[in-house]
């Protein structure tokens, strides 16, 4: 996909892309969401106008790798600029916990950059991530321990 090698050359199509984020085809919603989420850093101002659609897609879709790449935007989102991390941090907050924890790797790391970019709700975060850490899933559990080593008290 030319996302993954150039982002640069897809980023002026987020409005096209952006427009299949609902399509009944799941196909063309995860492929819509994975070029978003490549493309995230390069157009923040657009993505900051897609959250509400995201945020929806999050709870209502039944694709997990819509649901992950959805994820993914928004984490990426988070470490564009403080103030993007302020307004995704609820979201990603509520993505540890929404579709039995699905997501929560993808939240976890979104969550690390929302701690890089804001100071404040750091020690939520690695209030989370020691919840976290006792995850079914290794890959979550490594994620979490991360997280607490680097953000928590030393």
């Amino acid at each position: 996909m030319m996302a993954e090698s150039a982002p640069e050359l897809v980023a002026p199509y987020v409005e096209p892309l952006a427009r299949l984020i609902e399509h009944r085809a799941t196909r063309h919603r995860w492929e819509a969401v994975h070029a978003l989420s490549l493309v995230t850093s390069l157009v923040p101002d657009e993505i900051a106008e897609l959250l509400p659609r995201l945020h929806d897609r999050l709870i209502i879709d039944k694709s997990v790798i819509v649901r992950d790449y959805a994820t993914d935007i928004i984490a990426n989102y988070a470490g564009t600029s403080p103030e993007a991390a302020t307004v995704a941090f609820p979201i990603l907050r509520e993505m540890l916990t929404l579709w039995s924890g699905k997501q929560a790797r993808h939240a976890l790391e979104g969550l690390a950059l929302v701690a890089r970019q804001r100071p404040e709700p750091c020690i939520e975060i690695v209030s989370l991530a020691q919840a976290a850490a006792a995850d079914r899933l290794k890959v979550v559990q490594r994620v979490a321990r991360r997280i607490v080593r680097e953000f928590g008290a030393p």
